[in-house]
C-alpha cells in the first residue's frame, strides 16, 4: 500500500499508483501509519500524488495519523493531492487541520 523511504532524518511515505483510501484499506492504513510513527520528534511527508480516491473511513484514517503524530510530536506534511482529494478537503475544510504542500 505505501513506499516508506527515510531521507535526511525525514520519513517519507507514497501511495503506491492507483491506491484508494477507502473502508476497505482504511484500517491496513492505521496499521501501517502506527509502524510507521514510532518514537518521538519526528517529521513524516505523505505523498497523496497517487491516491486517486478518499473517503470517509479514509479521512478517519488520515485524522488517526494526525492524532498520532501529535501524541509523538511528529511533525506531518501532507503533499501533492490529486485534485478529487483536494476537493474533498475542501469541502469538509481540512485544510485548517492538516499542513498541505
Amino acid at each position: 500500500m505505501f513506499q516508506v523511504t527515510v531521507v535526511g532524518g525525514e520519513t517519507h511515505v507514497s501511495f503506491e499508483p492507483g491506491s484508494k483510501l477507502n473502508i476497505a484499506k482504511a484500517g491496513e492504513a492505521k496499521n501501517e501509519f502506527a509502524r510507521i510513527v514510532r518514537g518521538e520528534n519526528g517529521y513524516l511527508v505523505l505523498d497523496l500524488a497517487n491516491l486517486d480516491y478518499i473517503d470517509s473511513s479514509g479521512v478517519g484514517a488520515l485524522l488517526s495519523l494526525l492524532r498520532l503524530c501529535k501524541e509523538r510530536k511528529w511533525t506531518l506534511i501532507l503533499t501533492n493531492p490529486q485534485q478529487p482529494v483536494k476537493d474533498l478537503f475542501n469541502l469538509l475544510q481540512l485544510q485548517s487541520i492538516f499542513k498541505l504542500q
